[in-house]
């Protein structure tokens, strides 16, 4: 059975429903990564499972106990708030201490254990300092760190990175989760950033108006996207239309070159309109291999991003981007020069129809 489970929850707040009949199983240890756009529900949904709000119909187990409508402090969660939450007028050491003091511990076990996670966050120097004199990154440090002291059945952390700028953000998503694997610990994780959530989720939830669309390994949700939300969503995505032609084969064409996917076209007849999708870095210059399809168009622009090269082509009305690697060897051609694109049948993605 799952350590955390949501059944048929549903929210709503002046008669407009933010969460609708959303199901979702966390195993223990696992970290899942709830990802959409603003307004999507993914906050509401956190602070339920925390006790900030009460659903209004479904129903939380926490390792099999039912938690609906108890109060956030019996239910043994620990949370990360995107605006770090630290108490100004209480050292690095109080602010970690703060939930044993709470709960009754004694001053030597608080002593003991803020060392612990002072160590554990490698800021064992700033015991006593106070909030105002540390950077943004070591405030979220020590705000996690006061989340994990009183060793929390689950930890949730809402946007805890957006305040923070590009490299501290890389930094801290690969302690937060080295730490989380360390731990043990059942972790919900809230954000926007496709990047820290495919780096960093074992599962992800992809929600979109109240919904989770899909959800499974950052794998599955970037390689095999179930709605065109989740496709779009997730990653950079080029959009051809397409007609179907044979749907037991995966025949299509795109602007009278004949495509096929990897599998069968479910629920299409030939002469059906379907829209497909490819991956930037599927797609590559020259000519395919065996089983491959192709694509001429005229290249539009060439975009140097470091390590990678991105190819504007122009294929009839639609432009496609390619992303090769900026090897010593490639040379892109020039704008206006013809290129053929080629691809696999597998890493066409087919999507299901509007």
């Amino acid at each position: 059975m799952a350590f955390l489970k949501l059944s048929g929850i549903e929210k709503s707040f002046g008669g407009v429903a933010v969460v609708k009949s959303l199901d979702l199983s966390v195993e223990r240890g696992e970290f899942v990564t709830l990802l959409g756009p603003s307004g999507c529900g993914k906050t509401t949904t956190l602070r339920m499972i925390a006790g900030f709000e009460i659903p209004t119909a479904g129903e939380i187990r926490i390792d099999s106990r039912d938690v609906t409508y108890l109060r956030p402090n019996r239910r043994n969660i620990g949370m990360v708030f995107q605006a770090y939450a630290l108490f100004p007028n209480l050292t690095v050491a109080q602010n970690i201490g703060f939930g044993l003091k709470v709960a009754g511990r004694s001053a030597a076990e608080i002593k003991a254990r803020v060392e612990e996670m002072l160590a554990m966050i490698r800021l064992p120097d700033l015991a006593h300092r106070y909030p105002y004199q540390l950077s943004g990154g070591q405030q979220q440090r020590v705000s996690l760190a006061r989340a994990i002291a009183p060793s929390p059945q689950i930890l949730l952390l809402d946007e805890p990175l957006s305040a923070l700028d590009a490299r501290i953000r890389m930094t801290l998503r690969e302690e937060i989760r080295s730490l989380q694997r360390r731990l043990g610990v059942t972790t919900v994780f809230v954000t926007h950033d496709q990047e820290e959530a495919l780096s960093m989720s074992d599962r992800i939830a992809v929600m979109n108006q109240g919904r989770i669309e899909q959800a499974g390994t950052p794998g599955e949700i970037y390689n095999h996207p179930k709605t065109r939300f989740v496709a779009s969503f997730v990653g950079e995505l080029n959009t051809l239309q397409a007609e179907v032609a044979d749907p037991a084969t995966g025949a299509m064409t795109v602007g009278g070159a004949q495509v096929f996917a990897a599998l069968p076209i479910a629920d299409a007849r030939a002469g059906d309109r379907r829209a497909i999708a490819l991956r930037p870095e599927a797609v590559r210059p020259g000519a395919p291999g065996d089983g491959g399809n192709a694509l001429s168009g005229v290249l539009h622009d060439v975009t140097f991003l470091g390590p990678v090269v991105r190819l504007h082509v122009q294929i009839g009305e639609a432009r496609l981007v390619a992303d090769v690697f900026n090897s010593s060897g490639f040379a892109p051609p020039a704008q206006g020069e013809p290129v053929v694109l080629t691809f696999r049948r597998e890493d066409v993605i087919v999507l299901p129809q509007a």
